[in-house]
């Protein structure tokens, strides 16, 4: 530079600057080069050898100077770039375009390198995204040409990669995890076909049309036509038009059945989604303990619901490169328990899942967490509970505790439209709001935990209510609203929004004080919950575990938890109920109605007149003999006693490895095979590929809807 640059002390100038990447684009484009080299090759690919009245439309010398100096020079800058983020892999992308349509192996070779790294690396092994959803689609974006482009690429005869092989019949779509990385993006899907606005993520992020007739086009599978046919109408007319031209194929044919989104649960993103409705797209409930990573937020053990078309427990998302951006990425903008006031650990925070399972009327996970190290327990637990016809409703229990500091149980109400009942809010005294809670906002109202239950109900768009509901808790609970952080978009035409933040504040304590709070999204006066209260166990249950009676408009539900197998027993109604599962749920109609139950991880589920149920082990377990696959198809052989009859397919197997996390695995089909048991995570190019672990584990999980043993 000719004169001293502006530097911070104690820095000293010395008239040089690294400009670096985003500079060095050749038209503005931030280092992002690959986009325009793209739609500038593909153009030029179209009509290079175009003719008017018999003449070539380019000369010679002008198909030298595009081939050289536009498309060749325009791939120089992501050519020189090896790394591998978000937006790198686009330059690959226009590398590898530029090589395919002059001739360049190498430039093909050097993009077909980025596009693994991309597929097997940056996504993570189930096809989970390691940033947010939003960033998936930004590097799904970058990528995109290669899954068009290479459905067939054969490199010239003679020519050999680095790896001292020549690609003979490439494809892209087939022979790389690409389809895995797509499968991650559609089964992260809300009712309403956009992602949940977790970390560093928009309400508006999904898979636009042009992805859609990407993804029917290289796998056409019933759900991927039947989402093409819902989304394809999304895009400008013209724009659908020109899509369809260059992308459809013509002997597509029509789906047969609606679009489902499914219950699923991610071994490394470490996400379960519990949805709601004959085709998963009334309801969703995301239980989020995902690991550490680029544009991820402070959030571990992060619960979202969505309703309806309503988000409930919301989630603030993304403010982009917003100065205040760390108002929505922070611990407390999200619905959890803080230990101590503290944000969370980022690094090094894991995730483990430990149960997940579907039944016709109950599903649940639950999940765990290092966001606290050395705490006692940070653990959350899930159950949804469905009677039918959108009378459903969400069962959180939540045990955290480290030594004697503060537990503060947070969620956001989504709007300033809410009725208390059960619980006296009055404007907080001066001095009595713990200051990490008075950060949050201003005009905090304060109450002592209430020795009855209350709930919180806000009034919804549509006639839609949304109901927190609290059973009678720990007695020395303090519960404070305060108008906290709303803003959601980064160009502040929210500026100045706020959103009731709940707390609830216990002294600390052993992991048994659970935090236990129901959620319930209802048309008015359509709501089924009544109310909710806490049991006491006998003498003798283990210190964790937690009994909830939930009175609603079709009887009464027992929800029976605890951390470990031990005999439980709770009275109701005079009757009383014992089981040894981990979690346990019992429906007691009111009326002339059959009940049902769902028994997890337990031999015995009994009731005196209603059902009772048995199992000869409360799970299966052994080391893993293998984590293999090979054409679509991946499997563990699991080593250790199981049960000849044993049905595996739709339970969940749980591995541990060396790093000592949980993996959750849906099993799609299982084998004899040389005399073990090979459970499938994925079959015929679905489910998740096997990574290697050492144990595994098989919760039972036993439900029935009438008398049984």
């Amino acid at each position: 530079l000719p004169t001293d640059e502006l530097v911070c002390p104690p820095n000293r100038p010395d008239r040089k600057v690294h400009t670096g990447y985003w500079s060095a684009s050749r038209i503005g484009s931030s280092g992002m080069d690959g986009s325009w080299v793209t739609t500038v090759t593909q153009a030029y690919d179209l009509t290079c050898e175009a003719r008017r009245d018999g003449v070539p439309v380019y000369s010679e010398a002008e198909r030298l100077r595009v081939e050289r100096d536009v498309l060749l020079e325009g791939s120089y800058l992501g050519a020189c770039d090896t790394s591998i983020n978000n937006k790198s892999v686009g330059n690959r992308a226009g590398a590898a375009m530029v090589g395919l349509c002059v001739g360049h192996p190498g430039l093909v070779r050097f993009g077909i390198d980025g596009f693994m790294k991309t597929v097997d690396d940056w996504f993570l092994p189930d096809g989970g995204t390691s940033e947010s959803a939003g960033y998936a689609m930004m590097t799904m974006g970058g990528i995109r040409p290669f899954g068009e482009a290479l459905r067939d690429y054969s490199e010239p005869e003679g020519y050999l990669g680095p790896d001292g092989r020549r690609l003979v019949h490439f494809n892209a779509c087939r022979d790389t995890r690409y389809g895995t990385c797509w499968q991650g993006l559609l089964w992260t899907l809300q009712g309403n076909l956009r992602h949940p606005p977790l970390a560093d993520s928009y309400r508006t992020t999904g898979i636009g049309a042009e992805f859609a007739e990407l993804i029917a086009l290289a796998y056409p599978t019933e759900a991927h036509r039947a989402y093409l046919a819902e989304v394809g109408g999304e895009a400008p007319a013209g724009q659908a038009a020109r899509l369809a031209t260059f992308y459809r194929d013509q002997d597509l044919t029509a789906p047969t059945t609606p679009l489902r989104l499914p219950d699923v649960v991610f071994p490394f993103l470490a996400q379960g989604f519990l949805r709601l409705g004959e085709n998963g797209r009334d309801g969703l409930v995301v239980l989020d303990a995902s690991n550490w990573g680029g544009h991820h937020h402070v959030d571990s053990l992060n619960l979202y619901f969505w309703k309806d078309g309503h988000e409930l427990l919301t989630d603030l998302g993304y403010l982009w490169d917003h100065p205040d951006k760390r108002m929505t990425a922070r611990t407390a903008a999200h619905n959890l328990v803080i230990l101590g006031g503290k944000e969370q650990a980022s690094k090094g925070r894991g995730g483990s899942m430990h149960l997940f399972g579907t039944t016709p009327q109950v599903k649940f996970m639950e999940a765990s967490s290092e966001a606290y190290p050395e705490a006692e327990a940070y653990r959350r637990t899930c159950v949804q509970v469905d009677h039918g016809k959108g009378a459903a409703y969400v069962v959180d229990i939540f045990r955290a505790a480290r030594g004697e500091e503060r537990r503060d149980s947070l969620f956001h109400g989504p709007n300033h439209e809410v009725t208390a009942t059960g619980i006296d809010l009055q404007p907080a005294a001066a001095g009595a709001v713990p200051e990490s809670i008075a950060a949050l906002g201003q005009n905090p109202r304060q109450a002592p935990g209430p020795a009855q239950a209350w709930n919180l109900r806000w009034k919804m768009a549509d006639d839609y209510t949304f109901t927190a509901h609290v059973p009678a808790g720990s007695p020395d609970e303090t519960v404070t609203i305060i108008d906290g952080w709303g803003q959601r978009d980064h160009r502040n035409t929210d500026r100045g929004t706020t959103l009731p933040y709940v707390v609830r504040s216990r002294p600390g304590a052993a992991p048994a004080d659970a935090f236990v709070t129901l959620y319930e999204g209802a048309k008015a006066g359509r709501e089924a919950v009544r109310s909710a209260a806490l049991l006491t166990p006998a003498a003798g249950a283990a210190a964790d575990a937690v009994a909830i009676a939930v009175q609603t408009d079709r009887g009464v539900d027992l929800i029976l938890s605890q951390m470990s197998s031990q005999p439980l027993r709770v009275t109701w109604d005079g009757a009383e109920v014992t089981s040894d599962a981990r979690l346990a749920v019992l429906h007691l109609p009111a009326a002339a109605a059959a009940p049902f139950a769902v028994m997890v991880e337990g031999t015995a589920l009994r009731h005196p007149t209603a059902l009772t149920l048995s199992a000869p082990t409360p799970c299966l377990n052994g080391t893993l003999a293998a984590a293999d696959g090979a054409e679509g198809a991946s499997w563990f052989d699991l080593a250790g006693a199981i049960p000849k009859d044993a049905a595996l397919t739709g339970a969940t197997l749980l591995t541990t490895g060396d790093d000592g996390i949980e993996r959750a695995w849906p099993i799609r089909r299982q084998e004899e095979h040389d005399g073990v048991t090979r459970v499938f995570t994925q079959w015929n190019h679905e489910g998740f590929p096997a990574r290697p672990a050492k144990t595994w584990r098989l919760s039972s999980v036993v439900a029935a809807s009438a008398d049984t043993h």
